[in-house]
């Protein structure tokens, strides 16, 4: 009977151990919940405070905003307006339509940024950690597109431009962080996400190789890092047939 007891009362006493530990392990699960929940909050009220923002200047930001949405990878990626809408400075609308693509053919050859393919400086030091295309989640099997290129910057490292043109929307978007997208005409689009330190405005006008901004990681789930695309008629194209090779 004591052999049995002591049995049971180690028996006992293992299972206490392993309830507290589930216990401690619960508890700590509910405060990194918590923690979720807090930062779930805090992107709800930039997105609130962006919504306020895009209200006061409704003309502007409207339009912005309805390509930014559109620009998201859920969705159709940023659009040009309606055909005789400026797509760069407001003060200088295209004088012209932009030229006819031939059938299968993505880009127009020889017009700004598209007489550049392979061409463009990077927008920041680093290697290419995520490449554009199609992505498969190796515990989900879902598959994903990437319409950019992930750059392994290090933080605070400098943006640049790889092109000239106007600045088109600065600011927090989800999916994205901080973002900066640059108009520069015929329907060409850059883009630079997880932005820390934000160093032009919008409406500005940039010069190739100009610093933007600094790597940061917000709205980044890998840490500091630069996200890139290039878009053109709202389609996003592999950045690495525009960047010049290195080595």
């Amino acid at each position: 009977m004591i052999r049995e007891y002591r049995v049971t009362s180690e028996g006992l006493a293992d299972r206490k151990d392993r309830l507290e530990a589930r216990r401690k392990e619960l508890s700590a699960l509910r405060v990194e919940a918590e923690g979720e929940r807090a930062e779930a909050d805090r992107e709800a009220a930039k997105r609130r405070a962006i919504l306020a923002r895009v209200k006061d200047e409704r003309v502007y930001h409207d339009r912005m905003v309805g390509e930014l949405k559109r620009s998201h990878p859920a969705t159709r990626g940023i659009r040009s307006g309606p055909p005789g809408e400026a797509t760069g400075s407001e003060s200088s609308p295209p004088t012209s339509k932009p030229p006819k693509v031939a059938p299968g053919e993505s880009t127009p050859p020889g017009v700004g940024l598209g007489a550049m393919r392979g061409r463009l400086g990077w927008p920041a030091e680093g290697r290419v950690v995520e490449e554009y295309g199609t992505r498969v989640n190796p515990r989900f099997g879902t598959k994903t597109f990437r319409n950019g290129i992930d750059i392994d910057a290090g933080e605070g490292a400098n943006i640049h431009a790889v092109f000239p043109g106007h600045v088109l929307y600065t600011g927090w978007f989800r999916g994205y962080g901080n973002l900066i997208i640059v108009d520069h005409g015929s329907e060409y689009y850059t883009l630079y996400a997880h932005v820390a330190d934000i160093k032009v405005a919008e409406g500005d006008d940039v010069k190739q190789g100009q610093v933007i901004g600094t790597v940061g990681d917000t709205g980044s789930l890998q840490g500091p890092r630069l996200y890139f695309e290039v878009r053109y008629q709202g389609k996003p194209q592999d950045p690495a047939q525009w960047l010049r090779p290195r080595g």
